[in-house]
């Protein structure tokens, strides 16, 4: 088993603005995950949730990889992740006679597009992705059409935090590479190149790294120009995938992690483009386990109502706790430039 294929492969999954807050160390077949909470900060990861939900898609990616050597991990979980560096789970490989992974030739071309999809509803492709979650009980699976204005509403109102609240936006920025020097430099985050803008829309991002300007930019039309931008990408899509879960207990949001991880390579591999929707089912899971920060009204308000209407959207109990959501739809193959690049396996081993 080639030990930094399978960093490789694990090194792959999502993460928070890809900020890759995690490092691994090999002991024999048996790999450890390490939590770095300082590349993890971020105002969005409330609870760490969404760092719990990239370490399951570490995990599967992970998993996934080493199946073409015919290994298969038992896996321990090591929670809650703690606020200091310190090992959040251990794949202990061992010789399976399960077949490679389906999903493993598909698995390095996972990616976040941004781009307008062109639509594509594929009864086929959805009803594979209902069985795929079908494997994990903890975790409720559904989509959604583009229908419902009112949750759409909601979508474009708590993504407007990540421009109009100053940590927020100020993590935001930490982690955009703005430049050809930047992202050759840091091989983390989200290039410019990523984010659909043109070379000279780049100046004023730039000048948005000042709390300052994007302040004024929000009072003037940013904030609407923003919104229209999003609500033109989702409207373009074929659905709204979401996640729920049925205990809030992390190692739930950690196996929601994994069959998030699933679908998006499933999609990609079927021609479907996929994009993160966080900061609604983020908060909206904070607002239903009573971890909400502090917000203004007008915000806090929102979230708490978005519990009832992502679980009616989403056709599902009082019990089932939102917790992700994507949108899809059919586009074609994204450019090397727009994808994010990756540390290399060989930066994040430690002895």
């Amino acid at each position: 088993m080639n030990h930094l294929e399978i960093v490789k492969a694990a090194l792959s999954a999502p993460t928070g603005d890809n900020c890759q807050p995690f490092s691994f160390s090999w002991h024999e077949n048996d790999l450890s995950i390490w939590f770095n909470p300082d590349r993890a900060r971020h105002f969005m990861d409330v609870g760490l949730a969404a760092s719990l939900l990239s370490l399951g898609a570490t995990i599967e990616a992970a998993a996934i990889g080493a199946s073409a050597y015919g290994m298969a991990p038992a896996i321990e979980l090591q929670l809650p992740l703690k606020q200091e560096k310190a090992i959040a789970a251990t794949l202990k490989f061992v010789k399976s006679a399960i077949a490679i992974d389906p999903l493993q030739p598909h698995l390095l071309n996972r990616a976040t597009d941004r781009r307008c999809y062109q639509g594509g509803y594929n009864h086929e492709v959805f009803t594979a992705l209902a069985a795929e979650a079908a494997a994990y009980p903890t975790i409720s699976y559904a989509t959604t059409s583009l229908e419902n204005a009112d949750f759409i509403e909601q979508i474009l109102h708590a993504d407007s935090i990540v421009f109009s609240h100053r940590d927020a936006q100020q993590d935001l920025m930490r982690w955009l590479r703005l430049s050809d020097d930047e992202i050759a430099a840091h091989r983390d985050g989200m290039p410019w190149t990523t984010l659909g803008i043109k070379p000279h829309e780049l100046l004023f991002l730039r000048a948005c790294r000042r709390w300052w300007v994007q302040s004024l930019s929000n009072k003037i039309g940013g904030l609407k120009i923003a919104r229209q931008v999003l609500k033109k990408q989702i409207l373009s899509s074929a659905r709204l995938i979401g996640l729920g879960v049925k205990t809030s207990a992390p190692n739930s949001i950690v196996e929601a992690g994994r069959i998030a991880l699933r679908i998006w390579v499933r999609l990609n591999a079927d021609g479907f483009g996929v994009q993160s929707l966080s900061a609604l089912p983020l908060f909206t899971f904070a607002a239903s386990t009573g971890s909400l920060p502090e917000l203004n009204p007008g915000y806090a308000e929102l979230f708490e109502s978005a519990v009832p209407t992502f679980r009616r959207v989403m056709g599902w109990s009082d019990q089932i706790t939102p917790l992700w959501l994507f949108r899809t739809g059919i586009t074609t193959p994204l450019a090397p430039r727009m994808r994010c690049p990756r540390l290399r396996p060989d930066e994040v081993v430690v002895s």
